[in-house]
């Protein structure tokens, strides 16, 4: 799979992904969820953005925060994001070629490059490429304050919260979450914001955000 350019932002070729044909012609991807981010974050916050794919959000987190940690386990995308982050001479952001989780250790993550994406287990049959990945507790990694939490992970996200409970419940940051809208993730969506003291509200698509009470 070759890399290709848009302007200074760099993605895989030959996908049908949303947010690359977005970025093609022009438009802003997830416009409200940028709006909660201008909202919301300023020059002395740290955020995370989990799930980056080829970057776009963690690029404009980075003209707003101190510091963002962004973190994305596709080998091919991971190298965008870090071809991007050179490009444009960004030096507030930290990548990590890595998946986040419940616990510390490895798994593979499933993906044909288009943003979809899954670790093993969660609907591997929809991908044609296999890696093996590291998978790190943000619990584990994050020992300062965070303002923002942006989780995109497709499927694993009830995972990434588990792992990142102590953050949550010592600096309670605004989580903008995508969950997928079953009958299951409602739920647990509900129960989460119950048990840690959070509202929350849908932003578009399968996103939500929820902010502590």
């Amino acid at each position: 799979m070759e890399i290709n350019n848009y302007g200074l932002i760099f993605y895989p070729v030959n996908n049908n992904s949303a947010v690359i044909k977005s970025m093609l012609s022009g438009r802003k991807w997830e416009k409200k969820i940028l709006q909660i981010f201008n909202e919301n974050i300023t020059k002395e916050d740290t955020v995370l953005d989990v799930g980056s794919y080829i970057g776009t959000h963690t690029i404009e987190l980075s003209k707003l925060a101190n510091k963002v940690y962004s973190f994305e386990p596709v080998p091919l995308i991971s190298a965008c994001v870090e071809k991007t982050i050179k490009a444009m001479n960004i030096t507030n952001v930290i990548h990590k070629n890595v998946g986040c989780g419940a616990d510390n250790g490895s798994d593979f993550i499933h993906t044909n490059y288009n943003g979809n994406s899954s670790l093993g287990g969660i609907r591997d049959h929809l991908f044609n490429q296999k890696f093996a990945c590291e998978i790190v507790k943000l619990d584990d990694i994050i020992n300062e304050p965070i303002k923002l939490i942006k989780i995109d992970v497709e499927g694993s996200e009830w995972e990434v919260l588990s792992g990142a409970i102590g953050i949550i419940e010592e600096y309670k940051p605004i989580i903008i979450l995508e969950t997928f809208k079953t009958k299951r993730n409602l739920k647990l969506l509900n129960e989460f914001a119950e048990g840690f003291d959070y509202d929350y509200e849908y932003i578009s698509g399968d996103n939500y955000l929820l902010t502590p009470i």
